[in-house]
């Protein structure tokens, strides 16, 4: 169960990871091997919420963007028709 416990954690919190809780993390309970799979792992997680946002951020600057192309398309023609 030394290496057991831990690794069932470690799937757990992937799956809920998997299913969108980036909010997650591995208790770190040990300084071995699962210890330090442990570590690596959180430090994923960071990483991962780290890009997220910094795709929700770039995502969120493109839609502004394409909006306002729309509607500057829409004054170019207005005036053209005028």
């Amino acid at each position: 169960t030394r290496f057991t416990k831990p690794i069932s954690k470690l799937t757990t919190v992937a799956r809920e990871i998997q299913g969108g809780a980036y909010d997650k993390q591995v208790e770190v309970v040990s300084s071995d091997e699962v210890g330090e799979l442990s570590i690596a792992f959180n430090d994923m997680i960071r990483s991962l919420r780290q890009t997220r946002q910094e795709n929700q951020t770039q995502n969120w600057y493109k839609t502004g963007q394409t909006q306002l192309n729309e509607q500057l398309r829409g004054i170019d023609d207005i005036a053209q028709l005028g």
